[in-house]
């Protein structure tokens, strides 16, 4: 199940996800959250572009694996369910007015982030971008 999130943060394109256009400039990391073994995928290009104007409001997806490996990361059968998830969820959102700036995985889920003017229409959004059968 997804949950979706709104933080208000006051701050705030070539390359393309089911054409939607993001800087060219992404990369991964692995890290730790919570001593928990982390992977990081982020637009670092976007720090760049910031602040841009009246997107303020950090907005999250956040969706539990359903079969993650012991250590919280993402198996590869993991990995085939979610892209096909983050390819309707990213231009949905794009489309509406968001910014998506990277995602999370760790502790046995997958946190996708973006940025918006605000987080209104963003729950309504995220459930008609991803089909029911998904959860």
């Amino acid at each position: 199940m997804a949950l979706s999130r709104a933080f208000d943060y006051r701050r705030d394109n070539s390359n393309r996800i089911n054409g939607c256009a993001m800087s060219d400039r992404w990369d991964s990391y692995l890290a730790t959250k919570n001593g928990k073994p982390a992977s990081l995928f982020v637009d670092i290009g976007f720090a760049q572009e910031a602040p841009k104007g009246d997107y303020g409001v950090c907005l999250a997806v956040l969706v539990q694996q359903r079969a993650p490996r012991h250590d919280g990361l993402t198996t590869n059968e993991e990995a085939d369910r979610l892209w096909p998830l983050e390819d309707a969820l990213v231009p949905a959102v794009h489309a509406w007015g968001g910014i998506y700036v990277g995602r999370i995985t760790t502790d046995g889920r997958r946190d996708f982030f973006f940025y918006g003017a605000s987080s209104d229409g963003f729950d309504a959004v995220v459930s008609q971008a991803i089909e029911p059968s998904w959860w």
